[in-house]
């Protein structure tokens, strides 16, 4: 697969199974969550903060781009 092929086609739209729709779907109808849920979400991730800023970045001479 060359470069090119990876990149997607927002002109021809993403590939989406029933199970994405149906998913999607699902949390569009969810009530949002309170900010104490939240923080306990937040609190429930297993990696830290401290972790993340400490994480080194891509690597090489190229510049990272989406």
């Amino acid at each position: 697969m060359t470069s090119n092929e990876s990149l997607i086609d927002l002109e021809r739209g993403l590939p989406t199974t029933q199970a994405d729709i149906e998913a999607l779907r699902r949390a569009r109808r969810s009530p949002p969550m309170s900010p104490s849920e939240y923080l306990r979400f937040l609190s429930s991730l297993t990696v830290s903060m401290k972790a993340l800023r400490e994480r080194r970045g891509p690597r090489g001479p190229e510049p990272f781009q989406l």
